[in-house]
């Protein structure tokens, strides 16, 4: 019963409708293949575009030398050390 009314529905269709409906499919079976493959990537992408990237970074001078500690020139300069910090942000807008 299922063969007849397949092959009555493929039997009724021109050439032309055959070759669209060929077409169609394989379009279905690339399209699925391009979701499975690169799906992570567009969804990564739209989000890029959507919201911009940032990125943050502290440098900090908290180094202790205890060899140092006898002399006071490089004390100070070590507690000087101690306190400073750099902070850069940068955000990259698509």
């Amino acid at each position: 019963m299922i063969f007849s009314a397949a092959a009555a529905i493929i039997l009724h269709k021109s050439p032309k409708e055959l070759y669209l409906l060929s077409e169609y499919k394989t379009y279905q079976k690339y399209k699925q293949g391009w979701v499975d493959k690169y799906s992570d990537k567009m969804e990564f992408q739209e989000k890029i575009m959507k919201k911009p990237s940032s990125s943050e970074m502290t440098l900090s001078g908290n180094i202790e030398e205890d060899s140092l500690s006898n002399d006071p020139n490089l004390e100070m300069f070590q507690e000087l050390l101690n306190k400073a910090t750099l902070t850069a942000k940068t955000e990259q807008d698509q």
